[in-house]
Order: structure tokens, then sequence, then C-alpha cells
């Protein structure tokens, strides 16, 4: 699940254990990559225009990256969530939305936006990724009684999530159409574009914390979704990406290391 409804959901004392990323980027402090915010073509608002969102009616899916995505660029303008209207529309449904002017935008991870862009005459793309106050990749999860249960059973999945993430680096147009078995509604060349968006790494490091703990909890904490910063690393187990790590190399070949300085 995305990074917003896992801190949310240990705040809420779940047992909840972080053992990699969906997608990231372990180099970075900040990750918004395949996030994109898209206007309506009436609503009146200019790529890069962020300012001009200001009233406008916003579709998305409350309490997930979306949201803190969109947080994230109205921080850097100096804007609230009370300058705009969240509407709690599922992913699906936003292109469809927009088309018929129920919202005037819509803030959503790939490939919904490329879909409302190509589906959407005269739709928008105001900003793609580019939040720097914004720390939100996807997690893997599992549970403290799994780990303590099943360590090997984890050691195993991660490698061949490994093995799988490397493969559709390489391989981009083949996953896309592998997609379009799971995501009906997408076409294919918007799909083999939407899958170009995010980063196929789930290495977690010393900045997976450090990103929650300085943009994602704040930025959930201003929006009123956390009532204060807590301590994640006890929910933060990287034993099961460094065994992988250290048993096939081969699988990381193709990705920068990570410096030692923030290397768990």
């Amino acid at each position: 699940m995305g990074s917003i409804p896992f801190l949310a959901a240990i705040s809420n004392g779940l047992p909840l254990m972080l053992i990699g990323h969906l997608h990231g980027d372990p180099l970075s402090s900040s990750y918004s990559t395949g996030h994109s915010i898209v206007a309506g073509p009436d609503a009146g608002v200019a790529a890069g225009d962020v300012k001009a969102l200001a009233g406008k009616r916003i579709g998305l899916p409350r309490g997930t990256g979306a949201e803190g995505y969109l947080l994230g660029h109205l921080k850097s303008n100096d804007m609230t969530a009370d300058d705009v209207e969240l509407v709690n529309i599922k992913p699906a449904d936003l292109a469809t939305a927009l088309a018929q002017g129920d919202v005037d935008a819509i803030a959503i991870w790939e490939p919904w936006p490329s879909t409302a862009v190509v589906n959407v005459p005269g739709a928008v793309r105001v900003v793609d990724g580019g939040c720097g106050s914004c720390y939100i990749p996807a997690a893997i999860l599992t549970t403290r009684q799994v780990i303590a249960d099943q360590p090997e059973l984890l050691r195993r999945f991660l490698a061949a999530f490994a093995e799988a993430q490397q493969w559709v680096r390489n391989n981009f147009d083949e996953a896309a159409e592998i997609n379009m078995r799971w995501i009906p509604g997408i076409d294919l060349a918007v799909m083999k574009e939407a899958i170009r968006q995010a980063g196929y790494d789930h290495r977690v490091s010393k900045l997976t914390l450090e990103g929650y703990q300085e943009k994602t909890m704040p930025s959930l904490v201003a929006g009123g979704r956390l009532k204060e910063v807590f301590d994640a690393s006890p929910n933060i187990d990287p034993q099961f990406y460094l065994h992988v790590e250290q048993s096939f190399p081969e699988l990381y070949a193709d990705l920068p290391p990570i410096p030692e300085e923030i290397h768990y």
C-alpha cells in the first residue's frame, strides 16, 4: 500500500512492518514519481500553475499518496487544503469525473493521469512528480508475526520480487501488456507510457525513515491526518532486502549503488 495509509495504520497501533518499497528511490529524500495533477479543459489552469488551483474542486482518493502529493504541491506554493475543495473519488472514476465537469482537476498516480490526459480533450497536466516536499513511495508490508514465524518465506519472496522488478526495468512494453490483464479500461499505448513513470526499486535506505519523519508525517499532521510526528523506525525492517542484496547482487547490477552513509 501507499506510505500514507501505512503511517496512519501504525500510528493507530497496527503491527505492520515495511520490508521494502513497491516503487521508490533509495537515493533521494523526496519521492513523488508517478503522481500528477491534471486539470480539466475548462478549469483555467495552465501547465505549471499550481496557484491557479485555488478555489477549485480537486478529485482524488482521500487518505492516500495522491492526497499527500497534492498537499505537498500546495505547501510549496504557500497554499493549504483549505484553499481548495477536495472530492473523494476512486482512481478508476477520476478521468470520467474530470470529463463530466464534476471536478476541476484530479491528483492521482499512474496510469490514471495519463488516461485523463489522453481521454479528456483539452485536459492539462499541471505538474508531473516534482514535489520536493513529498516522500510517498509505495510500501511492501508484512506483520511482526509473519516476520517471526516465516522469515525464510519473506527472504524468498523479496528475492523473487527483486528479479521481477529488474525484468520490468528492462522490458517496459512487455510489462505494460501484462498490466493490461489486471487494470481494465486502459489503452495499451497509455499503459506503455504510464509504466515508465515510476521507480521500480524496492530497496530501502536511511533516507526512507528520514523522508517519513521530515516530510510525510509533518504534512499529515498539518492536514489533520496524524496527531503528531512519531518514530517509525520500529516499523521498518530492512533485513530481507539486505539478504537479497548480499545473496543475489546481480539483481541490482543495473541500479546505482546506495552510498555507505545512507545504507542500512
